[in-house]
């Protein structure tokens, strides 16, 4: 690189067409400017004179020019037409943060980095592979009516040249992966987004200038967002926890990212996470499942009621992976059960070969019954098998009249999206049977009250 010669710059100062204005500084190595069009700006130069910032600043403005075309990348308008730039101007935009405001709604924070995730989803599809390496909310905009991504001085893709010394650190402390601590040629640069977006998301949404250190666990109280968005932040926090494992490989992708962000959006419309939230009010299940299955419920409700709160019990039970008793009741009507054998209903195709966790069944008319059996697949995967089945009055033997099965990643939003597209089509599927009696029989009634009390000693753990 030959002498890089970095524009002097003070109030009054003038680039090319671009006058600063209003004092000119933003911040370091920004300042705001205006061409005589009146069009305004933001000019930046490189941090310094001696390697590697020219040659980090060259690369960033390289970099920009490549993603002009994804509506997520701060806009370059003008830039130091030389081979090696000394400036360029980028589209004015407000940190993302300052758009936001002191206590951003939580649906509106997660709506902005979903949008940031497709765009680095975009980025590291484009040409070889491009990571940011350098997230953090001051590296975050809002211009145009959406987030974007400022400050690509440290991205790096597969086949792009390394600047950054071997074992020297790369990132934003407190929102930088483990890995990124300790650079080497061959770190994988994609999973370190993953982790800095996720920090970035809880601190924006926190209104924290900084995340907590280490990985974000559920089980941390000074972690846990749900003062900030209500009970619909509990299903972000096993993929903020995934996202931000010590482990690179143990992390999601940057897809999957934007994919459960995307969902857990659809299950909560705006309006949905109300801040801030001083008490956090917790349903008693118990009470619940006794509105659901009460006499008054049978009688108001109808079957179909009856068989929405069957279900969330069906596959809560089946996501009880560790060991517990095989019977909920002394009754023979709802019970929890690990022979496999009898989730088959005398369908030998319909048999899975994984490890069986539980399967609960509930009867609730004598010639039907619904099983749901949940099949732990690795740590987190879960897959439901689940069955209509009916019983031949001549026979008495069970057959399967209907059957499905999903595979879901526990605690995530797609896992309640799925379980809740799995209820409607339980309900949809349910035999035409005739309507039951108002008042149930002593024996389902204790069967639905310890299925009730099993719910509720579950919730209390």
């Amino acid at each position: 690189m030959s002498a890089f010669r970095r524009p002097a710059l003070k109030d009054g100062s003038k680039v090319a067409d671009w006058a600063l204005v209003n004092g000119g500084k933003l911040g370091r190595d920004v300042w705001a400017v205006e061409n005589s069009a009146g069009v305004a700006g933001v000019i930046k130069t490189a941090r310094g004179i001696r390697e590697p910032w020219p040659e980090r600043f060259v690369y960033e403005v390289q970099v920009m020019g490549k993603l002009q075309h994804l509506p997520g990348v701060l806009q370059v308008v003008d830039r130091d037409p030389g081979s090696e730039p000394t400036w360029m101007v980028t589209e004015r935009a407000v940190g993302l943060v300052d758009q936001l405001g002191a206590e951003p709604d939580f649906r509106t924070v997660v709506s902005a980095f979903a949008d940031l995730a497709a765009t680095l989803v975009e980025a590291a599809e484009f040409g070889e592979g491009i990571a940011h390496r350098d997230i953090k909310p001051p590296n975050l905009f809002y211009v145009r009516d959406r987030a974007v991504l400022g400050d690509f001085g440290l991205a790096t893709g597969h086949l792009y040249k390394n600047l950054t010394m071997d074992g020297g650190k790369v990132g934003p402390a407190n929102f930088a992966a483990p890995e990124t601590l300790d650079w080497k040629p061959g770190t994988n640069p994609f999973p370190a987004d993953v982790f800095s977006l996720a920090k970035s998301l809880w601190a924006v949404a926190a209104s924290q200038t900084y995340p907590p250190q280490g990985p974000l666990l559920i089980r941390l109280s000074e972690v846990d967002l749900t003062k900030f968005g209500g009970e619909p932040t509990e299903h972000l926090a096993r993929l903020l926890e995934l996202a931000t494992q010590t482990r690179p490989t143990s992390r999601p992708t940057m897809a999957t990212i934007r994919d459960e962000l995307r969902t857990w959006l659809d299950l909560y419309p705006p309006g949905s996470t109300p801040r801030p939230i001083t008490r956090v009010s917790r349903v008693n299940i118990a009470s619940v499942h006794d509105e659901f299955f009460s006499v008054r419920a049978r009688e108001l409700g109808g079957l179909g009621k009856v068989v929405d709160g069957a279900v969330h019990d069906l596959l809560d039970g089946c996501r009880d992976v560790w060991p517990g008793p095989t019977s909920l009741t002394d009754g023979g009507d709802a019970y929890l059960e690990p022979q496999l054998h009898l989730l088959s209903g005398g369908d030998p195709d319909w048999t899975p070969d994984s490890l069986i966790t539980k399967k609960l069944i509930w009867n609730d008319l004598p010639s039907a019954r619904l099983v749901a059996t949940g099949v732990l697949v690795g740590e987190d995967d879960l897959r439901y098998y689940v069955s209509w089945q009916m019983r031949d009055p001549a026979t008495l033997r069970w057959a399967v009249t209907w059957r499905d099965e999903r595979r879901v990643q526990m605690r995530l939003p797609s896992d309640v999206a799925e379980r809740r597209r799995l209820q409607v089509e339980i309900r949809n599927a349910m035999p035409s049977t005739p309507r039951p009696a108002a008042r149930p029989t002593p024996e389902l009634g204790g069967a639905i009250r310890g299925i009730a009390a099993a719910a509720g000693e579950r919730e209390r753990k």
